[in-house]
């Protein structure tokens, strides 16, 4: 496990967080290690972090976060979508529940 420390007071964490997460597939195919996969500290070392002012990294943070809590929500709506669908294809395949179809307006 490496533990990251950033070297410069100007870098927010979470702007770490977000920037690291978007080169997850670089990171992952540095992964070494059967038992307990891990990316060494060269890896970390060698990639490039743009430093952009506190103020850009907050803004970017804010923006991210609230994409993420979206992301959230809209999980959660569809997994409860698809709990009812599995609910409702019970009832109406096993005919625990009957279909009434009007053809009167075909």
């Amino acid at each position: 496990m490496v533990k990251l420390v950033p070297l410069t007071p100007n870098i927010n964490l979470k702007y770490l967080y977000y920037y690291l997460r978007m080169k997850f597939y670089v990171l992952n195919r540095t992964v070494k290690g059967t038992a307990t996969p891990h990316v060494s500290n060269e890896v970390f070392k060698n990639i490039p972090i743009p430093i952009l002012s506190l103020h850009e990294q907050k803004g970017i943070i804010k923006v991210l976060s609230t994409i993420d809590r979206v992301i959230g929500v809209e999980t959660r709506r569809r997994e409860k979508l698809e709990r009812l669908k599995r609910g409702l294809m019970e009832l109406l395949l096993t005919e625990k529940v009957r279909v009434v179809v009007d053809d009167s307006s075909a």
